[in-house]
């Protein structure tokens, strides 16, 4: 169990010096059983790929995992690899497996459950290698629980479906909206679908966008595009599109890394919850970790979106793939680092609304260089003021602080890692985070 809060600031916006997000529990994963909080497994065949893509229902109650690989010897055969999705609910505090998803019409290799989707009373899931229009060309599958099960109700494909489109290599689902993508060897599609009381229709496709994953919050899509070229460099970006009042979708901006690195797949998970995105960038640059992963967070301020937050799990080993996936409900932060202590794990992080202030912020400092390597040099907004200075590890303990504070901090004693700064002025907090290497 690691007790690491995701940031102890929403910068300039939320103070709580215990932290925001913190880390309750751990989960692990190996070719043949996954684990629960409880400690309870359940044995799978080798290589069914059973935890593949995940979702969970905006009330907690239900979810479901998809098994890519899975065909348990029906009528395709044994590695047909047709893929299942496996859905559960929760009963007196207990999961329970309560149906196994197929397709009505599926063949081998489709890997239904590449991708799946949970809102209300619907499931959507991804088949990007399904050959309806083509070979590879790909579909998605919407289940609608009828009280008692789970009933397939739609097959999604695209307007222009074409072999190799592999669209629903990722899906999204928000109430009476859903997002697919399409990656088509980098080039990358996204469309959007709605639903208008009697059938899911097709309503919007942005073309060339380079979409691979994608989320969706209300009238807010996310598309990560990790092929992007920055200058040649592939780092990465993702594109957010808007809903208007009468219908009409449009991208209104797109985000990328404030440290790009070239290669870093920033955008290859995306999740998205009202004001907050996150990003996953699986291959970024961790220290003398190598290509350990990291993920950004971002948040809404005014008409655009700012990155407020680079998260780097600290325990992490090289290649681990931290930022692989995403996930954002409400409180609750979700990254998977899949090559991780060799066996892989999903790290929760826990948002603590209750104990978070708003501050009034009505200074702001500066310092340099980011990141450090001995010494920071801070730069006060007023020459004469009366400061305190406080700094917090990742765990969001206090570990220096002093009221006569120099312009230049030897900080040398502090090992590698993220730490948040903070300055107070006549209880005024400003607050900000660094990197020590």
């Amino acid at each position: 169990i690691y007790d690491y809060p995701l940031t102890t600031i929403f910068t300039n916006e939320i103070k709580n010096d215990g932290g925001i997000f913190q880390v309750p529990v751990t989960y692990s994963i190996d070719n043949n059983f996954y684990y629960t909080s409880d400690g309870t497994s359940d044995y799978n065949s080798k290589n069914d790929t059973y935890g593949y893509s995940v979702a969970i229902s905006g009330n907690g109650t239900v979810f479901a995992v998809g098994a890519v690989l899975e065909d348990e010897g029906g009528s395709l055969g044994r590695d047909s690899n047709l893929g299942l999705v496996r859905t559960y609910k929760k009963t007196n505090n207990t999961w329970v497996e309560t149906q196994k998803l197929t397709p009505s019409d599926g063949s081998a290799i489709d890997n239904f459950g590449i991708s799946v989707g949970i809102s209300g009373d619907n499931v959507v899931v991804g088949a990007h290698r399904d050959d309806d229009d083509g070979d590879e060309s790909g579909s998605a599958y919407v289940f609608t629980y009828n009280g008692n099960s789970w009933i397939e109700t739609t097959k999604l494909t695209a307007s222009d479906a074409a072999s190799s489109d592999r669209f629903g290599y990722a899906v999204a689902i928000d109430s009476n909206k859903i997002a697919v993508t399409a990656p088509e060897n980098h080039t990358g599609e996204l469309y959007i679908f709605e639903f208008n009381n009697s059938e899911w229709t097709e309503v919007k496709k942005f073309d060339s966008e380079d979409a691979f994953s994608c989320a969706i919050s209300g009238d807010r899509i996310i598309a990560g595009a990790p092929e992007t070229n920055q200058e040649g460099l592939r780092t990465g970006s993702a594109h957010i599109y808007t809903r208007l009042s009468g219908g009409q979708w449009y991208k209104s901006q797109t985000i990328e890394a404030s440290d790009a690195q070239g290669g870093e797949r920033f955008g290859h998970s995306v999740a998205i919850d009202a004001d907050i995105i996150v990003v996953g960038a699986k291959e970024s640059y961790f220290g003398d970790e190598g290509y350990a992963g990291s993920a950004y967070i971002f948040e809404k301020d005014n008409n655009s979106w700012v990155e407020i937050l680079k998260l780097e799990n600290s325990i992490t080993s090289e290649f681990s793939d931290f930022g692989t996936s995403v996930a954002l409900s409400s409180e609750t932060l979700m990254i998977d680092a899949p090559w991780s202590l060799d066996s892989g794990e999903v790290i929760i992080y826990k948002r603590n609304l209750i104990t978070a202030i708003r501050e009034e912020v009505v200074s702001t400092f500066s310092f340099y260089p980011n990141p450090i390597t001995n010494n920071i040099n801070i730069i006060y907004p007023n020459s004469s003021g009366d400061y305190d200075l406080k700094i917090f590890d990742i765990t969001g303990d206090l570990v220096w602080k002093t009221n006569t504070p120099n312009k230049t901090i030897d900080l040398s004693h502090l090992q590698k890692g993220t730490y948040s700064i903070k300055l107070i002025e006549d209880e005024i907090v400003t607050s900000n985070i660094f990197i020590k290497e």
